[in-house]
Parts: C-alpha cells; structure tokens; sequence
C-alpha cells in the first residue's frame, strides 16, 4: 500500500503567532525562530534575510520558508555537502537542523524531546517526497 501524500499549507498571516508553539513549543518559539534565521546564515552566504513563508504538513509536521526565487547554494562544513537548492527546499533543510539541535539541547537538560522528534520526523517525511529530496537528505546526513 502506497504511504499517504504528505500536503504542505501555507500558514496564513493571521495564524502565524499560533504556529510557531506548535512547532518550537511555547518556551522555545522566540529562540526557534531566531535559531532559523541563525542557521539559515550559517549554512548558505547567498541568504541575505528577507521574508519567510511559514508551512503546515499534513502530517502534523511544519516548517519555514525563505521567500525567495532565487536557489541558495548551501554548504555543510560537518559532512562536506555543497549545493544549491531552491528556498523552499533551504527552508525544510534549515528547520530540520534546528529542530534536531532543539531535540539534542532538551535531551541534554533532562526535558522530554519526544514531542519535537515527532515533529522532526514528520518533517523528514515530507522531505522523502520532495522534488529536491536527494539534496535535502545529502544536506541533512
């Protein structure tokens, strides 16, 4: 049986206070949504800022979107990936970092990450079925 297509909705404007607790926790979204635009720098110099678009998964995931047209070229130094993806696929790349950095810093202190790894893996999924999903995956290994 084939696995369900996983559907990426944009999150309106209006709801976009509500969807950063479901996705960082109510403690961790202003410091989850800095750490995005924190990792975004540090993984690709064509990221210059700019708006991003935030989105829904099906699957309960979600993640965060550069608004751009352009693609970014995207370096990770920790497992020698160089490649230029699209900024929808940045954004999904970006948001699994920092969902996983989250994950181990919670584990560290004694907090439950469970909830956040559930997140991340519902994200990872959506990323299976990508157009660009052999890049994400290479970028995230």
């Amino acid at each position: 049986m084939d696995a369900p297509v996983i559907v990426a909705t944009r999150v309106p404007e209006r709801s976009r206070l509500r969807f950063l607790p479901g996705l960082f926790g109510a403690r961790g979204m202003m410091r989850g949504e800095a750490q995005i635009y924190a990792t975004a720098r540090a993984l690709s110099e064509d990221y210059t800022g700019g708006s991003w678009t935030f989105w829904r998964l099906s699957n309960g995931g979600g993640y965060l979107a550069p608004q751009t047209p352009e693609r970014l070229r995207v370096c990770v130094t920790g497992n020698q990936f160089d490649g230029v993806v699209s900024g929808d696929a940045f954004g999904i790349i970006v948001t699994l970092f920092v969902l996983n950095a989250i994950i181990w810093r919670m584990a560290d202190s004694g907090g439950d990450p469970e909830p956040l790894s559930g997140l991340y893996h519902a994200l990872r999924r959506f990323a299976c079925g990508h157009a660009e999903a052999s890049l994400i995956l290479r970028a995230i290994d």
